[in-house]
């Protein structure tokens, strides 16, 4: 499916951020995790898009978007996400892995979005995602192993499936070089992945701070996810007021990027009523 339109919305600093749209109804806007380009979400804004008009930006760092930057912080993610809700009037927003986080800084400082929801934010509690990983990454990418640094990522990654967390780097790095377009899909994303998860192990602990969050939440996390992802989940139930928390059987945290992320889009849709929006 391809889009139906695609603008450029300037953040605060001047950063070009580039929104894709499909889609009728009202505006929802989509945000992507790390190593995620808009295009990876094009399932989901599909099935979306029979009931909303679906903006998913580029995050900054990638597809047709400025750079991080220097001196990059989530709150230059903030900046980008209130940018695009001025431009496209859109009153809910669904965040997915860091873009999940994204979302719940924005609206912990006070939004225009009325109605939110988010599959498995990027929270870490009580160091519950880490970025020591993040030295020996930087060193391989440096020589130019950017196989090396990624399968360094998967093994130290808590996400990743509990096998390939168990299998030796040069084996990952081998099984990459099998992977179709690793160097045009995955490669450009790479120093950005470890900034943005620097930034979400300099938040450790700071989720109290969404008990300012006022509007309409839903939690969302796959039953096939760690522990610890379900019970960071329902922390924030309880910090975030009025917010709902759903377990969805049988997903992971990489279901809303599925060729047919169905569950994710009716879970969505069934939150986020289209005729309470308009």
């Amino acid at each position: 499916m391809s889009w139906d339109s695609r603008q450029s919305v300037s953040s605060l600093d001047g950063t070009a951020i580039a929104v894709h749209t499909l889609g009728s109804g009202p505006g929802l806007v989509v945000l992507g995790g790390a190593l995620q380009a808009a295009d990876n979400y094009r399932g989901l804004a599909g099935l979306l898009g029979t009931t909303f008009t679906v903006h998913v930006p580029d995050r900054r760092g990638r597809g047709g978007s400025g750079p991080h930057g220097t001196g990059y912080a989530i709150s230059k993610e903030v900046q980008d996400l209130q940018a695009v809700q001025r431009a496209t009037g859109a009153r809910a927003v669904f965040g997915h892995s860091y873009g999940g986080l994204v979302v719940l800084e924005t609206l912990a400082r006070g939004t225009d979005f009325a109605w939110a929801s988010v599959f498995e934010p990027g929270v870490s509690i009580q160091h519950s995602i880490q970025a020591d990983w993040v030295p020996v990454y930087r060193a391989m990418l440096a020589r130019g192993d950017t196989y090396g640094a990624f399968a360094h990522f998967i093994r130290c990654n808590p996400q990743s499936p509990a096998i390939a967390r168990l299998l030796p780097r040069w084996y990952l790095r081998l099984a990459l070089h099998a992977m179709p377009r690793f160097h045009d899909r995955i490669g450009p994303l790479l120093e950005g992945n470890a900034l943005e998860h620097e930034q979400v192990a300099e938040h450790n602990d700071q989720f109290p701070t969404y008990r300012s969050i006022r509007g309409d939440v839903q939690l969302l996390a796959g039953a096939k996810s760690p522990d610890f992802v379900i019970a960071t989940m329902r922390t924030l139930n309880g910090v975030i007021l009025g917010s709902t928390a759903t377990v969805l059987a049988g997903l992971n945290h990489m279901a809303p990027l599925a060729k047919q992320p169905t569950a994710v889009a009716t879970a969505i849709a069934a939150h986020l009523p289209a005729d309470h929006m308009r």
